[in-house]
């Protein structure tokens, strides 16, 4: 106990009773039911106002989003990919750059200046000299997308590995991997197909 000197004008008040409470929460509750008690200030009606009609406008920003979002949801679940004439299919690097198939054999590989042709030059993807010149050939066969391995590594299409020699289906929107260079597949549907 602490032991103080009063002056002789001085008196020990009383020290009001604390009730006593079981727990921190019901402390807690105790003091919320106090401050509940005492009147509000024209600034806290204010501010409660205000915090109500930010509220509002940031649940009403929330439903727009959500609504955007299902609109996307849905448009990316349907072709949504714009063809121009005599484009069998589009190639779509991750850089976004676009490649073009408008004849029924394509190569893909890395581009040089010696003179080797390519029609997809991943050298424009990505600088990789892992890359062949001749790393796969994409090729319109019975109307079906037929993409062959000619390089010495590895391609995948999702995921899964096509051996150097070996050939396998392409389907829209299928990704083709190329020594870490990735291109998304959007094949036009057979029926819409012209080719030269």
């Amino acid at each position: 106990m602490r032991h103080t000197c009063l002056l002789c004008d001085q008196e020990v008040g009383k020290v009001p009773a604390v009730p006593s409470l079981s727990s921190f929460t019901d402390w807690v509750n105790e003091l919320e039911d106090s401050d509940l008690s005492r009147q509000r200030t024209s600034v806290e009606e204010a501010l409660d106002q205000e915090l109500a009609m930010a509220d509002r406008q940031i649940k009403r920003e929330i439903s727009i989003l959500e609504e955007e979002l299902q609109q996307l949801e849905a448009m990316m679940g349907k072709e949504s990919v714009v063809f121009k004439p005599n484009v069998i299919a589009l190639f779509v690097g991750q850089s976004n750059n676009c490649y073009e198939m408008k004849t029924p054999k394509i190569v893909i590989g890395r581009g040089s200046q010696a003179g080797d042709r390519v029609d997809i030059d991943l050298m424009r993807e990505m600088p990789n000299n892992k890359v062949s010149r001749k790393q796969a050939i994409v090729r319109l066969e019975g109307g079906e997308l037929m993409l062959e391995n000619f390089g010495r590594k590895s391609v995948y299409v999702n995921g899964k590995p096509i051996l150097p020699g070996h050939s396998v289906q392409l389907e829209n929107r299928q990704v083709v991997e190329i020594c870490s260079i990735v291109l998304t597949v959007y094949i036009r549907e057979t029926e819409e197909r012209q080719v030269d």
